[in-house]
């Protein structure tokens, strides 16, 4: 599938913008809350550590999100 993108230079601007789909770009936001989280990081550290497979339910209570 793959990402698609387009870029599109505006008139008069030194920088052009680059126009993607919104699921795309909500998929991007989240993985860089997920980045972003001192604490969610270390969940998936133990995860992969640990090798257990949770549900999405249980990490977000382990997290402290539910």
């Amino acid at each position: 599938k793959g990402l698609k993108a387009y870029e599109i230079k505006l008139r008069g601007e030194e920088e052009s913008v680059v126009l993607i789909n919104k699921s795309e770009l909500e998929a991007w936001q989240e993985t860089l809350d997920i980045l972003s989280s001192p604490k969610e990081i270390k969940a998936i550290r133990r995860g992969r550590k640990d090798k257990k497979i949770i549900s999405h339910q249980e990490m977000l209570k382990i997290i402290g999100l539910q």
